[in-house]
């Protein structure tokens, strides 16, 4: 059975399907929810910015142009403008700056060595979490959220030039962050040291 594209789902919806709505919420709300939830470094505010981009899908659904961006695109440029009113809001840059500090704290609680495949995943995701919002963003867009460069571009409403440039910065952040963590982690005080020395022996 062939799947019914978001653009016939779309024409629906602009006729007042309900139906056809639901269908799309659930055809992209795991995409949007990932998204904004790693845009907005995991707080719980970003389940009320996925509602308000289907809510938008349903109020708006006659500005989208197919001919001009896939229905994703312009769901996640939707996604991307709200959360940066939302860190626009004077209430929510002191929050930010805040949260990104305890960040900070709990990877550089990252001590030990990584070992598996899920603990890196994990200490990644955590890395990216630090990063400044335009490179989270487009870190996130292409390289967690599979979008092309162009794609992402369009949604961050910048040129690929642009993104290329923030994806380049964000790439020399990480591998500046992960070296730190890596050189931490094979670091241990001597008294440290004498403690597991002492532990081996008793």
């Amino acid at each position: 059975m062939l799947m019914i594209t978001d653009e016939k789902l779309m024409r629906r919806v602009c006729d007042g399907d309900e139906s056809a709505y639901r269908l799309l919420v659930s055809r992209h709300i795991t995409s949007i929810g990932r998204y904004t939830m790693r845009l907005l470094n995991g707080r719980q505010d970003y389940e009320d910015i996925s509602q308000e981009v289907f809510l938008r899908l349903w109020l708006k659904a006659k500005t989208w142009d197919p001919k001009s961006a896939k229905l994703s695109t312009w769901l996640h440029r939707i996604a991307f403008n709200l959360c940066m009113d939302y860190f626009r809001r004077p209430s929510q840059r002191e929050s930010h700056s805040d949260l990104k500090e305890s960040d900070i704290d709990a990877v550089q609680a990252l001590d030990e060595p990584v070992n598996d495949v899920a603990q890196r995943f994990r200490q990644l995701e955590k890395l990216i979490s630090e990063l400044p919002e335009s490179q989270r963003s487009a870190t996130t867009l292409v390289y967690q959220q599979g979008f092309a460069n162009k794609e992402a571009s369009e949604i961050m409403g910048i040129s690929v030039k642009a993104l290329e440039s923030l994806l380049s910065r964000s790439r020399k952040t990480l591998r500046v962050l992960v070296s730190s963590e890596s050189s931490k982690a094979e670091k241990s005080s001597p008294l440290e040291k004498e403690e597991k020395l002492y532990a081996k022996q008793n």
